[in-house]
């Protein structure tokens, strides 16, 4: 399942076969996924905004587990302009940080290319969104179902990815369309209190959950406004800022080697993601682990990453340094 909107961008070193594509093309029922892409259009169709452009505010507050354990609260104000102007600001427990897109610029206040993994979370959550179904994804069973206390309809799916494969299943409400429940490669996510803005169901609260235990509750509003503040997309001064990119590349791995799997091909796999920042070089500085695991993993997958190499992104053409995450993948460790 892919997502329509993606905040955070992940570097994984990862294949698909031509012979995993074949097997999911032969074992597909093409009537049935059929059905499942209308279930989800009709889904996306129900959370689409009618008519504007608008000046519209989406206000968060949520509670997730911090790094390293243990619940802390957060908030996030988002305003978004007729002309594609957007500011952010978020809180989560000291840490804080806003990020202003304005008239080609950019403007940055605080820790913003290094924030915890559950504000990381946030902005993938927030704007509420509808993914869609790739070819990495096959559709099994189409059932009646029930999720949130709604009748619903369910897919039932596999997603396959090299060769691994997940069983994954997307509820969507009987009565109006609109997505209830998505559990999807370990995580589960939960939307509910639909509410009409301007033409569009919107969820007001969501939670969103991780096998690894992670956890994330939110409350949502999304409010159109007349007007907004004439100083709303003011990048403050001290704020680190600079031009917006008109054409983008991304970082393409040159060297990235993985651990050594041990355990057999059935041995579990920990993942460690690294946040670091890719230099115009290409080289990997300030590494730190995005969700710790355990110190013995997340101190071998910083010095890993260090070690890797890249062809950098670019701006306009030219090498340009990003924040990004990398994922070392431990079998059997």
């Amino acid at each position: 399942m892919r997502k329509s909107l993606s905040i955070v961008l992940i570097a994984v070193v990862s294949t698909v076969t031509h012979g995993a594509w074949v097997e999911r093309a032969a074992a597909e029922d093409l009537q049935l996924r059929t059905q499942a892409v209308q279930l989800m259009d009709r889904a996306r169709a129900a959370s689409v905004i009618r008519g504007g452009p608008y000046y519209l505010r989406t206000e968060a507050s949520f509670v997730a587990t911090r790094d390293g354990g243990g619940l802390t609260s957060g908030t996030l104000i988002r305003t978004r302009g007729m002309n594609g102007s957007l500011r952010m600001d978020v809180t989560f427990g000291e840490w804080q940080a806003s990020m202003i897109f304005a008239d080609s610029q950019i403007g940055k206040v605080g820790p913003w290319d290094f924030p915890p993994y559950a504000v990381r979370k946030l902005l993938g959550l927030v704007p509420y969104s509808v993914g869609q179904f790739d070819n990495q994804d096959v559709i099994r069973t189409i059932r009646d179902g029930g999720a949130g206390g709604q009748a619903a309809t369910c897919v039932d799916y596999d997603t396959i990815r090299g060769e691994s494969k997940t069983s994954n299943t997307i509820c969507v409400s009987k009565a109006d369309g609109t997505l209830l429940e998505e559990r999807d490669r370990g995580r589960v996510f939960e939307y509910s209190k639909y509410a009409d803005v301007v033409g569009a169901k919107y969820p007001q609260h969501i939670d969103y959950s991780e096998e690894s235990g992670f956890h994330f509750s939110g409350d949502l509003t999304m409010t159109k406004l007349d007007s907004l503040s004439d100083d709303t997309f003011a990048i403050p001064s001290g704020a680190q800022s600079g031009a917006l990119c008109k054409t983008v590349t991304l970082p393409t791995p040159l060297s990235t080697p993985q651990p050594a799997a041990k355990g057999g091909v059935d041995a579990p796999v920990v993942n460690v993601v690294v946040r670091v920042f890719l230099t115009a070089a290409g080289t990997v500085i300030e590494p730190h682990v995005a969700k710790p695991t355990t110190p013995e993993l997340d101190a071998a997958a910083v010095k890993l990453v260090q070690t890797w190499t890249f062809d950098p992104a670019t701006c306009d053409g030219k090498p340009n340094g990003v924040p990004w995450d990398l994922v070392v993948h431990f079998q059997g460790h």
